[in-house]
């Protein structure tokens, strides 16, 4: 059923559309994931006002395309439609969620 679902989604996304070695197919799946995770993000980071969730989608999204374009040549033994793309994106998300940890601490935590 998901898969479906980002099938139809990525279908209406010019062939052309690759964000670095992303392909058209993944993509749906990663803003899925990014928006998720800039609101979740935003519980363990600093206010920035109105723009804080903007700016950490901006980062988790740029962290997904990093890891997709280093990890391009990376074969798991996972489902390649859902599972692969979901777990590089895990990866870059994580990476992109720690520097924006370090960058916008809250108030109040100690170092």
């Amino acid at each position: 059923m998901l898969e479906d679902i980002l099938y139809q989604i990525s279908s209406l996304i010019p062939s052309s559309a690759e964000f670095g070695n992303m392909s058209s197919e993944d993509l749906p799946l990663a803003v899925v994931c990014c928006v998720l995770g800039a609101f979740v993000l935003t519980r363990f980071t600093g206010s920035l006002g109105s723009i804080t969730v903007p700016v950490n989608y901006s980062a988790l999204f740029i962290g997904v395309t990093v890891a997709n374009w280093a990890l391009h040549g990376l074969d798991l033994p996972v489902d390649k439609m859902v599972a692969q793309p979901v777990l590089i994106a895990l990866i870059g998300m994580t990476v992109a969620s720690f520097f924006m940890m370090t960058w916008l601490k809250r108030d109040g935590w100690k170092t």
